[in-house]
């Protein structure tokens, strides 16, 4: 980046309060300033790792792309509102006002607004609730029909098809199927709501075990392990609190290392004054790195080549919320994962509070 003004501009860089960054060709920050790190709650190295979008929210990615095209167009300057996820997956929303750089790099100043840029809850339940329809419907009926399309071509004309043709149509299957699967993710997440609660505590132990049984492909050498008490019972939406153990044991199962046998353990823990229980799953998996740990609880979060379709844990951390609890990942690289959620604060059955944790 160009430095037009000298000291005074290296002394806003190193020490000003407004939030800066150099972002690549390769939608990547290149260069970013202490503020920008103190808005971010990430050091730099942490961030440079990121791509914007990982840092922004989905729903506002159009927005700095249009920003960009008005730059790559030869505009000198672009000013748009955006929300930003910091390290913790807190959001706050900002004005951001893009410069051309040299090199095709762009310099990217942020400041926060004071009263964040978003429609009111009312208003975006019923947004929420019109995007699951459509995507439900006519998204989803695209997208099939892409795939049965696709398929069809390869059935009818393999003798015509030479060996990239055959590439191509699988990789047309292949995507179609992944873009359905994470359509059919989005439509959950956007349905999911308020928890229903069960008219009596639900006892824990049936919710794990039928998660494990509906694991596909589980390797003849895994290890399945349960510690907790049978009696266990609590106040929940049980079809919510299994869809969470089975993305989470979908997980396990699919970053394991294959150098080992997998050993998977579940551990349910009711605090002692009865008001959250904990979910603590462990495995030996291949692990995550640090870096990469932050931002996994988003959506279309995705990891190598063994990940699923990125909705996993954004599910889990939207069920542990909805229940008043929280969501989080501790993860060594080649030790293996855990993941805790919790169920949060009691309620009340016909008048009188459920115990929760321990025998009803």
């Amino acid at each position: 980046m160009d430095n037009p003004v000298g000291v005074w501009w290296s002394v806003l860089w190193d020490s000003g309060a407004l939030a800066m960054a150099v972002l690549g060709p390769a939608r990547t920050y290149i260069q970013v300033n202490p503020a920008f790190c103190r808005l971010l709650k990430a050091d730099a190295a942490t961030i440079r790792a990121w791509t914007y979008e990982q840092i922004g929210h989905p729903l506002d990615l159009d927005n700095e792309l249009d920003a960009l095209v008005r730059l790559a167009e030869g505009a000198a300057t672009a000013t748009y509102h955006r929300r930003f996820r910091t390290a913790g997956a807190e959001e706050f929303s900002a004005e951001v006002r893009l410069c051309a750089g040299s090199a095709d790099q762009v310099l990217m100043l942020v400041i926060p607004c004071e009263k964040p840029c978003i429609a009111g809850e009312e208003r975006l339940a019923r947004r929420l609730e019109q995007i699951a329809s459509a995507l439900s419907h006519d998204a989803l009926e695209a997208v099939r029909q892409a795939g049965v399309q696709a398929g069809l071509m390869a059935a009818r004309y393999a003798a015509a098809l030479d060996e990239r043709g055959r590439a191509t149509v699988a990789t047309i299957e292949r995507l179609a199927v992944k873009s359905g699967q994470q359509l059919r993710g989005l439509v959950t997440l956007a349905r999911l709501g308020l928890p229903r609660l069960a008219p009596a505590p639900v006892p824990m132990r049936p919710l794990i075990d039928a998660a494990w049984s509906d694991q596909r492909a589980i390797p003849p050498d895994t290890t399945f392990m349960v510690k907790l008490s049978d009696e266990v019972r609590w106040d929940c939406d049980p079809l919510q609190v299994s869809l969470a153990l089975r993305e989470i044991l979908a997980n396990a199962l699919a970053f394991r290392e294959p150098s080992r046998a997998l050993n998977i353990c579940v551990t349910v823990s009711p605090d002692p004054a009865g008001t959250t229980l904990r979910f603590t799953i462990s495995d030996n998996g291949c692990g995550i790195a640090a870096i990469d740990q932050p931002r996994l609880f988003r959506i279309y979060a995705i990891l190598g080549t063994h990940a699923g379709i990125g909705m996993g844990l954004a599910l889990v951390r939207a069920v542990a919320e909805g229940h008043g609890g929280e969501a989080t990942l501790t993860s060594e690289l080649g030790q293996g994962t855990q993941v805790q959620f919790t169920l949060g604060n009691a309620v009340h059955h016909g008048g009188t509070e459920a115990r929760r944790g321990g025998i009803p």
